[in-house]
């Protein structure tokens, strides 16, 4: 394995985890500047899809000539909405996430991960990464560091101790493969994350011209979607009075 090569990829896989990390927090940030306006818009785009697919739902009941029932279509239409009404959920937890800590445990947040990350990455080491021990303790790292959870990062930095002296690693067990192939892959990915949202966001939120340009586009997309909303609304009001109601 070619030592350098294998430096310049571990160092871009630390960057495009550190960078996914960015993109989470700018979603936050984003959040915080813009939630009231972000989830109404949300909310009325989800009113949107449930009045559309009860027309959907009553148009083929009419098409087939059978009667409409308003509790069998509302018990079909908040079946297929239930993965929207869990985006909003997660919008909600977004908005409410308080992780932040100071220069100094950032740090200790970073180390401890990177350390990890050198040993039990998968990208940097596959072949380990196949035991089911090994996955389970990497996804609570990755997790509690994209938490800045540096409590629990602590506890998995004991965990990780046992499970290195366990398979006995050390920087030549380690085998990633087509190190030129991984390192391109690698790139790329770092530059998909860098021209993609939430990410991009970034450049909005720290330009006070274009964060009013953002205001006043989400305001102007809510009352788009509140006049969509009413012109669903009547359309829906043709079936309302076919209606067949069980009690």
């Amino acid at each position: 394995m070619d030592k350098e090569k294998l430096t310049v990829f571990e160092k871009l896989v630390y960057e495009r985890d550190d960078i996914e990390k960015q993109a989470n927090l700018i979603e936050i940030w984003y959040i915080r500047e813009f939630g009231n306006l972000v989830q109404e818009l949300f909310e009325l785009q989800v009113e949107c899809i449930k009045l559309k697919k009860q027309i959907a739902f009553c148009q083929a009941r009419w098409n087939e000539g059978k009667a409409i029932n308003g509790e069998e279509m509302e018990k079909h239409i908040d079946g297929t909405m239930q993965k929207y009404y869990d985006e909003l959920e997660s919008l909600i937890k977004v908005a409410e996430n308080d992780s932040l800590l100071t220069e100094d445990a950032l740090k200790e947040v970073k180390r401890i991960y990177f350390k990890a990350a050198k040993f039990i990455h998968p990208d940097l080491n596959p072949m380990l990464f196949e035991h089911e021990e090994v996955q389970e303790l990497w996804n609570n790292i990755s997790n509690a560091y994209k938490a800045n959870d540096i409590e629990k990062l602590k506890e998995y930095e004991l965990a990780l101790a046992s499970v290195l002296e366990k398979y006995g690693l050390s920087d030549e067990s380690v085998d990633v493969g087509d190190i030129d192939d991984k390192i391109a892959a690698v790139k790329a990915e770092i530059q998909k994350i860098k021209d993609s949202k939430p990410y991009t966001y970034k450049q909005i939120l720290e330009d006070t011209v274009q964060k009013a340009e953002e205001r006043n586009d989400l305001l102007r997309k809510i009352g788009e979607c509140q006049a969509y909303s009413e012109f669903l609304k009547e359309q829906m009001t043709k079936y309302t009075i076919l209606w067949v109601r069980t009690e």
